[in-house]
Parts: C-alpha cells; structure tokens; sequence
C-alpha cells in the first residue's frame, strides 16, 4: 500500500512555475484537476505555445509511453492543482481500468487528428 501511495500524489504549482522542461527524462505523467498549464517549445528564444489544458485534460503522457525525453516544457498559466502519476502506477492504470486505456486513445487520435489537419494547412499554404 506504501508503494502505491508514493505512485499517486497530487502538487500545486502557482501561475508561471515549470512543470517540466523539454529533454528532460519523462517519469511522471499529470491531470489537470483545476488550472490551466501551457505545453510549448522554445524555438529561437521564443516560446511557441502548442496547446493549453484545463481540468481533465492529461499531459506528459507521451514520455512514459514511448521512454523517450519530454518532447516539449509544460508550465502553469494559472494557479493548477495536478494529480501525478508516475510510470508504474500509469501502468498499472492502463491494465486495470478499460476507461482510462480508452481515454488515453481518443487523447492520441484527437493530438494526431489536430496536427494532421495543422499539416494540411501549412502545406497549403507553402504550395500557394
């Protein structure tokens, strides 16, 4: 019981603090139980936010799947109250419950339809 507890805790982070960086390992995936967090990357000195999310949206999720390095920072917009996950209790998450593996699913498939569709207009407007 001890080990499961030390895998699901809930952290408050206040309006601008990072939550994680880009190349950082990824070991921990959140959900928005209120707030507001930016996903983006810097990209010459700038940041190009790619998404927001708000309560009931999750994130960080990528790293754990694929045990690559965060693909891009995540911070606060607002004061955020997150649940934290980390890579056993994801695990164990996705082989106990049916809802959450579905949910998980139609979070990739609306990620990969949205950049689909950003891809198509982006070629269409490079090809004239």
């Amino acid at each position: 019981m001890a080990a499961q507890a030390d895998a699901k805790r809930y952290r408050t982070v206040s309006p601008g603090e990072i939550i994680f960086r880009e190349g950082e390992p990824g070991r921990e995936m959140f959900y928005v139980m209120e707030g507001e967090v930016v996903i983006f990357r810097e990209m010459e000195g700038r940041e190009v936010i790619i998404t927001t999310l708000t309560s009931g949206d999750i994130f960080g999720e990528m790293a754990l799947v694929s045990a690559e390095n965060r693909t891009a920072s995540a911070k606060a917009q607002k004061l955020t109250r997150l649940l934290v996950l980390d890579k056993a209790a994801f695990l164990r998450k996705i082989q106990e419950s049916p809802e959450f593996s579905l949910r998980l699913i139609r979070t990739f498939s609306e990620r990969l339809e949205k950049v689909t569709d950003e891809l198509a207009v982006l070629k269409f407007v490079i090809s004239g």
